[in-house]
């Protein structure tokens, strides 16, 4: 054997070889990336965590999992496009997990494309038919349509498959028949949203809301005070915050107006009832 045709065989043996080691040095750099991102996410740092997850897909852009947490960051700071972007991605390289089926639909839906979010979340339940977090999504996907009954079953089931409802859940499952005028079971279930998370302002105001539905201004107006002064607190350093509490606040001008109305008709019956000679109760 000539030394040419040694190097002609030996040639690209090597490349093949250095590319394998460029192969794996990349995954193994984009594998330590996800880690610091895991830790900087732990730590609360989200923008360095984005940092790391954007490092590590640039060094293995074809992992759907690596882009499945991307996306998860990217929502974790609000920057939905860019999640949905991810999310997309992630689908065509591993179109039949459920888990990004349903962030993704979950995002579809609350950036108001129902249609497109009622796809993706009929596929994941196709394939996660008992999964608490498909029937979840579904629910607020039926809810964003204004289908409140069939928002209700599948929070219903989502309540019942997960074992343990978290907070936001019993939130959902208590606005969806607060919408359907179900005040009763809604306050059951937002107790039991207030009970698991007490500090987070939006069960205290649904509750302030469910208490206004059912006439109950003075117990409205204390859900809706404990909302305000949490809405003020998380407004100071997120200018977000602003709508909810101004929302609060209509909600609590609303609960002075029934609470006064209450009163008038009170006073009323009772000059009424004087008038008669019968004494006021």
């Amino acid at each position: 054997m000539t030394q040419a045709v040694r190097w002609a065989l030996v040639v690209p043996c090597l490349v093949l070889v250095f590319a394998q080691v460029r192969y794996s040095s990349s995954v193994y750099m984009a594998e330590a990336y996800i880690l610091e991102a895991l830790k900087a996410r732990k730590g609360g740092d989200d923008e360095s965590a984005k940092r790391y997850y954007l490092r590590a897909a640039d060094l293995n852009p074809g992992d759907p999992e690596l882009l499945y947490l991307l996306g998860n960051q990217w929502s974790r700071l609000g920057k939905m496009a860019e999640a949905k972007a991810a999310y997309a991605r992630s689908l065509e390289l591993a179109p039949h997990i459920p888990a990004t089926l349903i962030k993704y639909a979950e995002l579809l839906a609350l950036s108001d494309e129902p249609k497109a979010a009622d796809e993706f979340i009929g596929r994941a339940l196709k394939l996660a038919p008992a999964d608490w977090r498909a029937e979840e999504i579904a629910g607020l996907v039926r809810g964003v349509q204004g289908d409140y009954a069939g928002a209700a079953i599948h929070f219903e089931r989502a309540r019942e498959f997960s074992g343990k409802p978290s907070a936001k859940l019993l939130n959902r499952l208590a606005y969806t028949l607060y919408r359907l005028a179900d005040y009763e079971r809604a306050l059951g279930y937002v107790d039991q949203a207030v009970i698991l998370d007490a500090l987070h302002p939006d069960n205290h105001l649904l509750r302030g809301r469910i208490l206004l539905g059912m006439k109950r201004p003075n117990d409205a107006l204390g859900a809706l005070a404990s909302a305000e002064r949490e809405y003020v607190r998380r407004a100071a350093t997120n200018a977000s915050e602003n709508d909810k509490l101004q929302e609060t606040r209509r909600y609590i001008v609303r609960a002075q107006v029934a609470r006064g109305a209450a009163e008038d008709a009170a006073e009323s019956l009772a000059v009424l009832r004087a008038s008669q000679g019968r004494p006021p109760q």
